[in-house]
């Protein structure tokens, strides 16, 4: 195999970067001074306190709070609450309470707010209460999302009894129906 000249330079440079390396090396292996050869300094004597620790100080009974937080860790129940998802949604929430208004039975609107709205791509998501939703999710129970406008940073829901509201960051408002 034949170098050219930029490779037998190259070559050069990289021998005479490590050459001393390797003579340094060589001669520490032959004379016996490699790293089996070194000798580690023996332990230096720790002075024995003059009181021990635990006759300096005697131990306070633990409060109640000590021992709840005791048998909260060793109850195992902080592992649950790890291993949940922050997206998690418990099932079985309360149905919406309704409220009969001039003798018309309506749901009233659960307690709802706009952290934001952003895009990905054709996708709208809505930040709401701290989660986050896209069309057809229900972030309170029966209250379904029919549209998130971004130009208007509004988010429509369709209530369980068929009522239509829209939410901003000044609150929720009802709409009329006809204003689809």
């Amino acid at each position: 195999m034949r170098l050219s000249g930029r490779a037998k330079q190259q070559v050069l440079w990289i021998a005479a970067a490590s050459g001393p390396v390797f003579a340094v090396q060589a001669v520490r292996l032959l004379l016996g001074a490699g790293p089996a050869a070194a000798g580690a300094a023996p332990p230096a004597a720790v002075p024995e306190p003059p009181v021990s620790i635990a006759a300096a100080r005697p131990m306070a009974p633990l409060s109640d709070a000590q021992h709840r937080a005791i048998e909260w860790i060793d109850g195992g129940s902080w592992r649950d609450a790890l291993a949940r998802s922050p997206m998690h949604r418990p099932e079985g929430a309360r149905p919406a309470p309704v409220v009969v208004t001039d003798g018309v039975p309506k749901m009233v609107v659960p307690t709802l707010r706009l952290g934001g709205i952003v895009t990905r791509g054709s996708d709208a998501i809505a930040s709401i209460n701290n989660r986050l939703f896209t069309v057809g999710d229900e972030p309170a129970q029966g209250w379904r999302i029919e549209r998130i406008e971004l130009t208007m940073r509004t988010v429509v829901f369709r209530g369980p009894d068929g009522r239509i509201v829209e939410l901003s960051a000044a609150g929720v408002r009802e709409l009329a129906a006809d204003s689809q």
